[in-house]
């Protein structure tokens, strides 16, 4: 990232990574790629055939898909195709009534949507649909609402020219980079550039808050909640962030109707990133102005872990990505120096580091609360002057190698253990039919 005008690069980078998006947005972008399929191609649609990178696949498999109790590929394709709206980006299930539902369910049991495993990482999704006018295919990859490619009838109507057919990291930021320069920019910017990240404050709060109230899903977070009221456990900033952050994952993956303020193209990454900062600043009483330049801080830092992670992985980025936006952001707003903001970084990553994705789901509130509970956790300890030893396992003395360490162990280091959860998914989801 160049020096000159590096504050608007890093704003842009937060108007383009932080949007809204209902439900989990690995379903949306399986329905926003037929949708956009389907508005090129129009008439009757006989076919769906989706071919789609396994971190796809165990990410859209489980969750329950916006203004339905259902779950699925192939649900969430075939509403794509009828209520879609491919304007709307993430929020593609927008306007999905019982009756699509309904319809959905037969089509699916017809056999109209057929999906495959493609030898493709990261973010990769083809749809190609078939119908009376011939067929047409899209292709999204490198990041949720990316449309790569179009094809109409054998004709090439949209192509990225950087898109090569293989995932890459993004490069919001140089190899030379330096957490301690996000935490400068981020005390410069001006605030009218920020103002937008209230959105997903108010947002992402309104989440927690119904999940706490409704109970939705696994309802972790109403289950918390009860056992710090009993006294189980502490009324404290910790635990009442973890609560929060698990009640709105609850909400979210049950598919309640409404929407979360996503972080680099993930609404759990969003929820963490936002919550855990938001519970925090409401506790130590901060101004609105710096809980929003906290919030800006806890963004930047998830981008920059997940350039080097990669956008979908094995690693859970809930809990080291997210994790670390949020850790670094509770240091500086409690007046943590960038040393301080480093340390915090580093310890929820040696703390967290190796937890696994394997998949979105109800279960996923479990992660995020730990994320939430253990970033200001992180955060006191920095505070503190207690900051993890550089000679300890992946961590190294400064924290941008701690964090390329960790994009080598999340990728290289991980290749068989991502075939192998998607294996034991899919087998069970085998002996289950």
């Amino acid at each position: 990232m160049p020096e000159q005008g590096q504050e608007q690069e890093l704003i842009s980078l937060l108007r383009t990574e932080v949007k809204p998006a209902l439900g989990c947005t690995e379903p949306a972008a399986v329905a926003l790629a037929v949708a956009t399929a389907r508005d090129y191609l129009g008439g009757r649609i006989d076919r769906i055939k989706l071919a789609v990178s396994g971190n796809i696949y165990k990410n859209a498999l489980a969750v329950t898909i916006p203004h339905t109790q259902e779950a699925g590929l192939e649900m969430a394709a075939v509403l794509g195709l009828l209520k879609g709206k491919a304007d709307r980006g993430l929020e593609v299930f927008a306007g999905v009534e019982s009756a699509d539902v309904e319809e959905a369910k037969l089509l699916v049991g017809g056999g109209l949507a057929q999906v495959r495993i493609a030898d493709r990482e990261g973010i990769f999704i083809e749809a190609h649909l078939e119908g009376e006018r011939g067929w047409a295919e899209v292709v999204i990859a490198g990041g949720h609402t990316q449309v790569v490619s179009v094809n109409l009838n054998g004709k090439s109507r949209e192509q990225r020219e950087d898109y090569s057919g293989q995932e890459k990291g993004s490069d919001w930021f140089s190899d030379e980079y330096k957490l301690s320069e996000l935490v400068e920019q981020v005390e410069k910017f001006r605030l009218e550039d920020i103002e937008f990240l209230r959105d997903g404050l108010e947002m992402n709060l309104a989440m927690a808050e119904l999940g706490l109230r409704s109970k939705p899903g696994l309802a972790l977070g109403a289950g918390l909640k009860a056992l710090i009221e009993r006294g189980f456990l502490s009324d404290d900033v910790g635990n009442r962030a973890r609560a929060a952050v698990a009640g709105a994952c609850d909400a979210r993956m049950a598919g309640m109707d409404h929407p979360v303020m996503s972080t680099m193209g993930s609404g759990n990454h969003g929820i963490v990133a936002i919550v855990t900062v938001a519970v925090l600043a409401r506790e130590i009483g901060a101004t609105e102005e710096r809980t929003l330049r906290a919030l800006a801080l806890s963004h930047l830092v998830t981008a920059f872990v997940k350039q080097y992670t990669g956008r979908l992985s094995t690693m859970c980025g809930c809990a080291v990505a997210a994790g670390a936006g949020a850790a670094a952001a509770a240091t500086w707003l409690q007046g943590g120096k960038a040393e301080q903001v480093g340390g915090a970084v580093q310890n929820i990553i040696g703390n967290l580091a190796g937890m696994i994705c394997d998949g979105a789901k109800g279960g996923c509130a479990f992660k995020l609360s730990t994320a939430a509970s253990e970033a200001i956790l992180a955060s006191e300890m920095a505070l503190a002057g207690i900051i993890i030893n550089p000679v300890d396992g992946i961590i190294s003395p400064t924290v941008e190698d701690t964090v390329r360490n960790l994009g080598r162990l999340s990728s290289a280091g991980m290749t068989c253990a991502e075939k192998t959860i998607l294996d034991i998914m899919l087998h069970k989801e085998k002996r289950a039919v």
